[in-house]
Protein backbone atom coordinates (compact mmCIF):
# COMPACT_ATOMS: atom_id res chain seq x y z
CA UNK A 1 0.00 0.00 0.00
CA UNK A 2 0.95 3.27 -0.85
CA UNK A 3 0.50 6.05 1.43
CA UNK A 4 -1.32 8.88 0.20
CA UNK A 5 -0.64 12.23 1.69
CA UNK A 6 -2.62 15.27 1.46
CA UNK A 7 -0.86 18.29 0.15
CA UNK A 8 -0.93 19.82 3.59
CA UNK A 9 0.68 16.78 5.17
CA UNK A 10 3.20 16.73 2.41
CA UNK A 11 4.10 20.36 3.08
CA UNK A 12 4.41 19.62 6.78
CA UNK A 13 6.73 16.72 6.06
CA UNK A 14 8.77 18.89 3.72
CA UNK A 15 9.09 21.67 6.37
CA UNK A 16 10.16 19.12 8.98
CA UNK A 17 12.66 17.60 6.63
CA UNK A 18 14.13 21.06 5.88
CA UNK A 19 14.27 21.97 9.57
CA UNK A 20 15.87 18.65 10.34
CA UNK A 21 18.37 19.21 7.55
CA UNK A 22 19.12 22.73 8.78
CA UNK A 23 19.50 21.48 12.33
CA UNK A 24 21.93 18.78 11.12
CA UNK A 25 23.91 21.37 9.17
CA UNK A 26 23.94 23.73 12.14
CA UNK A 27 24.96 20.89 14.49
CA UNK A 28 27.67 19.76 12.07
CA UNK A 29 28.90 23.34 11.72
CA UNK A 30 28.88 23.82 15.50
CA UNK A 31 30.74 20.54 16.01
CA UNK A 32 33.26 21.47 13.31
CA UNK A 33 33.74 24.96 14.73
CA UNK A 34 34.03 23.56 18.27
CA UNK A 35 36.58 21.01 17.08
CA UNK A 36 38.52 23.73 15.28
CA UNK A 37 38.47 26.00 18.37
CA UNK A 38 39.44 23.04 20.57
CA UNK A 39 42.39 22.27 18.31
CA UNK A 40 43.45 25.95 18.35
CA UNK A 41 43.23 26.13 22.16
CA UNK A 42 44.99 22.79 22.45
CA UNK A 43 47.79 24.02 20.17
CA UNK A 44 48.13 27.31 22.09
CA UNK A 45 48.08 25.51 25.46
CA UNK A 46 50.57 22.91 24.24
CA UNK A 47 52.86 25.63 22.91
CA UNK A 48 52.65 27.59 26.17
CA UNK A 49 53.29 24.46 28.24
CA UNK A 50 56.25 23.49 26.03
CA UNK A 51 57.68 27.01 26.35
CA UNK A 52 57.32 26.84 30.15
CA UNK A 53 58.84 23.36 30.27
CA UNK A 54 61.85 24.54 28.23
CA UNK A 55 62.22 27.70 30.35
CA UNK A 56 62.08 25.60 33.52
CA UNK A 57 64.62 23.15 32.11
CA UNK A 58 66.96 26.05 31.19
CA UNK A 59 66.54 27.56 34.65
CA UNK A 60 67.24 24.22 36.31
CA UNK A 61 70.36 23.77 34.15
CA UNK A 62 71.55 27.25 35.11
CA UNK A 63 70.92 26.50 38.78
CA UNK A 64 72.90 23.24 38.48
CA UNK A 65 75.81 25.11 36.86
CA UNK A 66 75.69 27.84 39.52
CA UNK A 67 75.54 25.22 42.29
CA UNK A 68 78.51 23.39 40.80
CA UNK A 69 80.47 26.65 40.60
CA UNK A 70 79.52 27.54 44.14
CA UNK A 71 80.50 24.11 45.42
CA UNK A 72 83.84 24.43 43.65
CA UNK A 73 84.43 27.89 45.14
CA UNK A 74 83.47 26.66 48.61
CA UNK A 75 85.87 23.72 48.24
CA UNK A 76 88.68 26.02 47.08
CA UNK A 77 88.05 28.47 49.93
CA UNK A 78 87.87 25.63 52.43
CA UNK A 79 91.21 24.28 51.21
CA UNK A 80 92.73 27.77 51.38
CA UNK A 81 91.41 28.27 54.92
CA UNK A 82 92.67 24.85 56.00
CA UNK A 83 96.10 25.64 54.56
CA UNK A 84 96.07 29.03 56.26
CA UNK A 85 95.01 27.46 59.57
CA UNK A 86 97.77 24.84 59.28
CA UNK A 87 100.33 27.57 58.57
CA UNK A 88 98.98 29.55 61.53
CA UNK A 89 99.26 26.52 63.83
CA UNK A 90 102.80 25.91 62.61
CA UNK A 91 103.68 29.55 63.24
CA UNK A 92 102.19 29.35 66.73
CA UNK A 93 104.26 26.26 67.52
CA UNK A 94 107.40 28.01 66.29
CA UNK A 95 106.51 31.15 68.24
CA UNK A 96 105.96 29.16 71.45
CA UNK A 97 109.30 27.44 70.94
CA UNK A 98 110.97 30.77 70.30
CA UNK A 99 109.35 32.28 73.41
CA UNK A 100 110.49 29.35 75.53
CA UNK A 101 114.03 29.69 74.22
CA UNK A 102 113.96 33.45 74.86
CA UNK A 103 112.67 32.94 78.41
CA UNK A 104 115.34 30.31 79.07
CA UNK A 105 117.97 32.73 77.74
CA UNK A 106 116.66 35.55 79.96
CA UNK A 107 116.53 33.29 83.01
CA UNK A 108 120.11 32.28 82.32
CA UNK A 109 121.30 35.87 82.65
CA UNK A 110 122.25 36.32 86.31
CA UNK A 111 124.33 39.51 86.14
CA UNK A 112 121.50 41.68 84.81
CA UNK A 113 117.95 42.28 85.90
CA UNK A 114 115.92 42.06 82.71
CA UNK A 115 112.22 42.72 82.89
CA UNK A 116 109.48 43.78 80.49
CA UNK A 117 106.69 46.29 81.01
CA UNK A 118 103.36 46.56 79.25
CA UNK A 119 102.14 49.80 77.67
CA UNK A 120 100.79 51.03 81.02
CA UNK A 121 104.05 50.39 82.90
CA UNK A 122 103.16 47.11 84.63
CA UNK A 123 105.79 44.36 84.95
CA UNK A 124 104.93 41.43 82.66
CA UNK A 125 108.18 39.41 82.79
CA UNK A 126 110.97 39.06 85.36
CA UNK A 127 114.19 37.06 84.98
CA UNK A 128 116.31 35.29 87.60
CA UNK A 129 118.88 38.09 87.49
CA UNK A 130 116.13 40.53 88.49
CA UNK A 131 115.21 38.23 91.39
CA UNK A 132 118.84 38.33 92.66
CA UNK A 133 119.48 42.01 91.96
CA UNK A 134 116.12 43.59 92.88
CA UNK A 135 115.16 41.08 95.56
CA UNK A 136 111.57 40.50 94.38
CA UNK A 137 110.33 37.01 93.49
CA UNK A 138 108.61 36.69 90.10
CA UNK A 139 105.19 36.00 91.69
CA UNK A 140 105.27 39.13 93.88
CA UNK A 141 106.36 41.65 91.21
CA UNK A 142 104.62 40.59 87.98
CA UNK A 143 101.57 42.84 87.53
CA UNK A 144 102.95 45.67 89.72
CA UNK A 145 103.56 49.15 88.32
CA UNK A 146 107.14 50.22 87.60
CA UNK A 147 106.71 53.06 90.09
CA UNK A 148 107.45 50.54 92.89
CA UNK A 149 111.16 50.83 91.90
CA UNK A 150 111.17 54.58 92.56
CA UNK A 151 111.27 56.49 95.82
CA UNK A 152 108.19 58.36 97.02
CA UNK A 153 109.89 61.66 96.14
CA UNK A 154 110.63 60.46 92.59
CA UNK A 155 107.00 59.31 92.22
CA UNK A 156 105.78 62.75 93.37
CA UNK A 157 108.01 64.32 90.69
CA UNK A 158 106.39 61.94 88.14
CA UNK A 159 109.71 60.29 87.20
CA UNK A 160 108.17 56.84 86.49
CA UNK A 161 105.72 58.27 83.93
CA UNK A 162 108.39 60.52 82.37
CA UNK A 163 110.73 57.54 82.08
CA UNK A 164 108.04 55.45 80.40
CA UNK A 165 107.25 58.21 77.90
CA UNK A 166 110.91 58.88 77.22
CA UNK A 167 112.07 55.38 76.28
CA UNK A 168 108.86 53.55 75.53
CA UNK A 169 109.50 51.62 78.73
CA UNK A 170 109.00 48.11 77.44
CA UNK A 171 112.31 46.41 78.28
CA UNK A 172 114.48 47.46 81.19
CA UNK A 173 117.85 46.18 82.32
CA UNK A 174 119.83 46.83 85.46
CA UNK A 175 123.37 45.61 86.20
CA UNK A 176 124.35 44.01 89.46
CA UNK A 177 126.34 46.37 91.69
CA UNK A 178 129.66 45.24 92.88
CA UNK A 179 131.80 42.32 91.74
CA UNK A 180 130.17 39.57 89.73
CA UNK A 181 130.59 36.03 91.00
Amino acid sequence: MRWMCSPQAFRLLEVRRQRSSETRRFTSSAIGLGSLLGMIFHTIAGSTINREIHATARSQAQVRVLNANLEQRVEQRTQALEAEAAAHRETEVKLRGSEQMFLMLLDGIKDYAVYMLDSEGRVVSWNEGAVHIQGYQREEIVGKHVSCFYTATDCERNYPQASLQEDGGYVRMARRSGPTP
